[in-house]
């Protein structure tokens, strides 16, 4: 079995493509769940220690559809069935893969072209709201289970204390400044130590 908290499924009604390409990616996301490689690579220590699982295709031999299945299997994919709009291509592809390495120059097309990662969950404060005894409540997403992540807090962006010291346990957690009740400012930000 996959990972409980990877989402491996696809969802075609939250998307608005052509059926034949929502088709063919349901198609290859639900092979997905009984091909032997991608369930050992799911349920290897690297995918659960945070890595991703690309499944690229290759461009069609007709040019009449060029659209074509990508898929992203990752605890840090946005899942719940999102699917991009937007063009790619194998430079997108490219470009990522040195992003995430740190390897440059830019080889080729990825030079020029757009990085897949609006694919991948945002990192940093998602949300920050007051609840109802007056402390603040953060939500920290795209953190990496199992490393510990600060929560700092100041008045004027000069002057930072600890709020909290946590160990994640998913890729979002939630915090609660319990010291904010009787603060009428205060900023926040997080550091995720490796």
């Amino acid at each position: 079995m996959p990972p409980a908290n990877v989402n491996h499924t696809f969802d075609s009604s939250v998307v608005d493509v052509p059926n034949p390409f929502l088709a063919a990616v349901g198609h290859c996301a639900n092979a997905l769940k009984s091909a032997p490689l991608p369930l050992l690579i799911l349920n290897s220590q690297a995918f659960s220690n945070g890595a991703a699982l690309f499944i690229v295709y290759d461009e069609t031999d007709d040019d009449t559809d060029p659209m074509i299945p990508f898929l992203l299997l990752s605890r840090f994919a946005r899942g719940a069935g999102y699917a991009s709009t937007n063009y790619y291509d194998h430079s997108s592809f490219l470009r990522t893969l040195q992003e995430i390495l740190g390897v440059g120059p830019f080889l080729g097309g990825a030079a020029t072209a757009t990085n897949l990662s609006e694919l991948f969950l945002p990192f940093g404060l998602s949300s920050i709201e007051r609840v109802p005894s007056g402390a603040m409540r953060l939500t920290l997403s795209g953190v990496t289970p199992g490393r510990t992540n600060v929560v700092e807090g100041s008045p004027d962006l000069v002057t930072w204390v600890p709020i909290c010291t946590n160990v994640a346990t998913g890729t979002v957690m939630n915090v609660t400044d319990h010291a904010a009740t009787n603060l009428t400012r205060r900023f926040y930000r997080f550091v995720e130590f490796r």
